[in-house]
Order: structure tokens, then C-alpha cells, then sequence
């Protein structure tokens, strides 16, 4: 087995010690990625290494198996071209149990690409001033697995934090625990994707502050994005805070995600959406201004809920794209389960209704509905007469009619449409209206209706 390489500042604990160190005086102006303010001493950590080519790797480490320690180095670049800052590994030759601590990778297009890692753990690690921060793409039999990522700081990458995986591959086990991402570039022009994870399988984002510099009412791309269709599962997304500016920022996006868990998690200000190929997720006390559930793939949309999110836990706003299938262990029919597609709640009314729209049927054929409604007189200055509600509808044969009339025009008098099925035709809109026989005084009434689709 060979030694391994130590890269490493000088210090008392090195008995042979090296050290490169950067130019005195040298500040480079800010570039399309690169920020002067890297080259800094403050930002820099233990020894100094400055790349001025503007193509290719300032470090290359790619030897099969090579046992690698680096330690306290600040690699710099020139913060423009293509550079790339520190490539370990290819899809022939893993970097197996590397041990990276206390580094900074600073104004590169990339700032490190790692291919097929293996076993291997970085610690406070910055990269800054980049397109890419953090890039480990994969291969089928040279997928990174095993990597975890502790306290890193991932700064001014405008196109993305860190992008793990590629579709048809994916990675195993990248774990990132604790952290700050910072999207948008170091101007806050730029769009930007936090983490990204295609087809990785049980890995996790966990206890990350995502910083959002887009203005506000800029969109972006999403601080943490799993996708993939080929083996993206049983994923951790755990404990995460973002700073979106607004809800119209996005937070967590799950477009290929079997068996995730998401909990825990809170935005000021950005939705999480779950797309296709996401099924099986569970989704436990999180904060977020909105919510959209969109699964419109083939596969099963089932999300699960497990802490009932009320207004007390997040103030979502759900949207469902597919029906229930099953409750509590029993298959469903059709949709699942009756839901609520019109209503009417008219407190005060004075005058009687002309017949108003409830609902129209997109849904082609004919579909079934439960419908039930309310009329009640609410003052005493009606003298005389009756008030009547009418409910029309087509069952494809013939235009319908339910009504209901009051007693007579006083105080607390009511008139009732009980629960009632009913069968409309595609289309053709299922209409509401009051009528006044007789009505002396000035009558104040109101009108309550609820509709339910049962079937379609």
C-alpha cells in the first residue's frame, strides 16, 4: 500500500515541511466568477497556492487508490477561463479514503472535481468564487460512494453549490452535514442551483444555511434539488434554514426521490415543490411559504404527511395533481375520496339570486357530484311571502331542477336541500337561484351550498 501524500502548512508537527506561498501585493479584479477579495490573507488558510493559467487544473491528483491528506492549503486561481482548481480521481482510477480539512479553493470555473470517490471525508472546506463549486460527476462502476462533507462553505457559485451525480449513474452515500451555501455569484446576478443530487441513493443535506443574494421576485434555481429517475432514494433532506427573499425563491424541489424523508426543514420565504418520479415521501414539520405536490409520472403519488401541517406548523398551500388510491390499507374508486369543488357562503342577501354559475365540468363524460344546500332568513323586517332556492342541473338526458322553499318570510325561517347525488353532463354548468314570491318588507337572508365531486 503507498504512503500517503500530505499536502500541508508549516508547522511544528511536519518534521519535512514545505510551504508555497502566494505573490505579496498581487490582487487580481473581480472576473465573471473570481472576487479580489479571495486573495486576501484573512480568507486564506495555511499555505498559499496561486494558479494563473486560465485552462485546465492548478492540482491533479489521479493516481488509483493514492491514500491523500491536505491539510491548512488555500489554492487560488485567476477568476476567469475555464480552471479548474483541484481534480482528484477519474472514472478509471478512484480517490479512496481522502482526508481534505481546514481548505480553501478560491476563483476557479470549477473549484474541485471530484470523480469516483471513495470512503473519503472533507472538513471546513471552502470553495468560493466559482461557476461550479463543487462538481462529482459519476460513471456507471465509478460512482462516488461513501463522502461525507462537514462544515463546508460553498460561496459565490452562480451556477451551482455543489452537483453530485449524473442522470443514469448517481452517487451512494454523499453526505453534507452543516455548512453555508451561497448562491447567485459574488454580484447577485446570477441564478444559481444550491445542492444538486441526480440519482444519488441514501445520502443527505442536513443542518445547511442556504443564502439566497437573487433579488427579490427572482426565481433562481432551487437550494437543494434531487433528481433522477435511475436510483434516487431513501434520501435525508434534515434540519436545512434558507433566506429566500420571497416565496416566488425556491426552497427544496423533489423531481426523483423514492422513500426520501424531508423534515425539519425551514424557509423565510420559498416553497418546496415535489415533482415527478417522487413517491413514498414522507414530509414532517416543515416551514415554508408554499407547497406544490405535481407528481404527474407514472409512478404512485404518494406523499406522506406524517405530522398533520397546519397553520402552526407551515402555512401550506397544497396542490394534489393525482387522486388517493388507498386509505387505511382499503383500495379507492376513481378519484379516492369526495372532495369539495364549489361552494357558496352569501350572508346578507337582500334581493333574490339570478341563476349563477357553481360549477362546470371540464372532465369529459358524465360525472357525479353530491350537493346539499342552505337557505335561512336572518332579520325580522320581512312581512310577508316566501323565499325559494333552485339548483339546476343535466344528467345528459334532460335539464333537472331541486328546490327548496320557506315557510314563510320571518326571522329563523329555512329552507333545506339535503345531501342529494346527482349526475352532470361535461360542460354543461350546474347553476343556483333564489326567487322571491310575495315578499313585502325588507327581508335579509342568506345562502349556503356546498358541492362534491364523487366520481369522474
Amino acid at each position: 500500500m503507498p504512503l500517503p501524500l500530505i499536502i500541508a502548512p508549516a508547522g511544528p508537527r511536519f518534521r519535512n515541511r514545505s510551504r508555497t506561498q502566494a505573490e505579496q501585493g498581487t490582487v487580481l479584479a473581480n472576473a465573471a466568477f473570481g472576487a479580489a477579495s479571495y486573495l486576501l490573507p484573512a480568507n486564506l488558510l495555511g499555505a498559499v497556492l496561486r494558479c494563473t493559467a486560465t485552462t485546465g487544473a492548478c492540482v491533479t491528483m489521479q493516481t488509483a487508490n493514492l491514500p491523500l491528506v491536505i491539510e491548512g492549503l488555500a489554492i487560488v486561481g485567476p477568476g476567469t477561463g475555464t480552471s479548474t482548481g483541484l481534480l482528484t480521481g477519474s472514472n478509471a482510477n478512484p480517490t479512496d479514503g481522502l482526508f481534505l480539512q481546514r481548505t480553501t479553493i478560491a476563483n476557479f470555473s470549477t473549484g474541485w472535481q471530484a470523480t469516483n470517490l471513495q470512503n473519503s471525508e472533507a472538513r471546513n472546506l471552502r470553495i468560493r468564487g466559482a461557476h461550479t463549486c463543487l462538481l462529482m460527476p459519476t460513471a456507471l462502476g465509478s460512482q462516488s460512494t461513501v463522502d461525507y462533507f462537514f462544515n463546508a462553505n460553498l460561496e459565490s457559485c452562480d451556477t451551482v453549490g455543489a452537483d453530485v451525480g449524473t442522470a443514469g449513474a448517481g452517487a451512494s452515500s454523499i453526505h453534507f452535514d452543516g455548512g453555508l451555501v451561497a448562491m447567485g455569484g459574488t454580484t447577485g446576478s446570477g441564478t444559481a442551483i444550491g445542492i444538486r443530487c441526480t440519482d444519488c441513493d441514501v445520502s443527505s443535506v442536513r443542518h445547511m444555511y442556504f443564502q439566497n443574494f437573487l433579488p427579490a421576485g427572482t426565481s433562481g434555481g432551487y437550494d437543494i434539488d434531487f433528481e433522477g429517475t435511475f436510483a434516487s432514494s431513501n434520501n435525508t433532506i434534515a434540519e436545512n434554514r434558507g433566506s429566500s427573499n420571497d416565496n416566488s425563491h425556491n426552497g427544496i424541489l423533489l423531481n426523483g426521490c423514492v422513500g426520501c424523508n424531508v423534515r425539519g426543514n425551514r424557509w423565510l420565504a420559498g416553497r418546496f415543490t415535489i415533482g415527478p418520479n417522487a413517491y413514498n415521501v414522507d414530509v414532517d414539520a416543515n416551514g415554508f411559504s408554499a407547497i406544490t405536490v405535481a407528481n404527474n409520472s407514472s409512478f404512485p403519488a404518494t406523499v406522506r404527511f406524517i405530522r398533520p401541517e397546519g397553520p402552526d406548523v407551515a402555512p401550506y398551500n397544497v396542490t394534489m395533481n393525482a387522486g388517493v388510491t388507498a386509505y387505511k390499507g382499503a383500495t379507492l374508486a376513481n378519484d379516492g375520496l369526495p372532495y369539495q369543488v364549489a361552494a357558496v357562503n352569501a350572508l346578507g342577501l337582500s334581493t333574490a339570486v339570478a341563476p349563477t354559475t357553481l360549477f362546470t365540468p371540464a372532465t369529459a363524460g358524465i360525472s357525479a357530484y353530491r350537493i346539499q344546500a342552505y337557505l335561512a332568513v336572518s332579520n325580522a323586517l320581512c312581512t310577508g311571502g316566501t323565499i325559494t332556492l333552485t339548483i339546476t342541473y343535466n344528467d345528459g338526458a334532460t335539464a333537472k331542477t331541486l328546490t327548496a322553499t320557506t315557510a314563510s318570510c320571518g326571522l329563523g325561517s329555512a329552507a333545506l336541500i339535503p345531501s342529494t347525488f346527482i349526475s352532470q353532463q361535461t360542460g354543461v354548468p350546474i347553476q343556483y337561484s333564489t326567487t322571491f314570491t310575495g315578499v313585502t318588507g325588507s327581508p335579509l337572508y342568506e345562502v349556503i351550498i356546498a358541492l362534491e365531486r364523487l366520481e369522474q
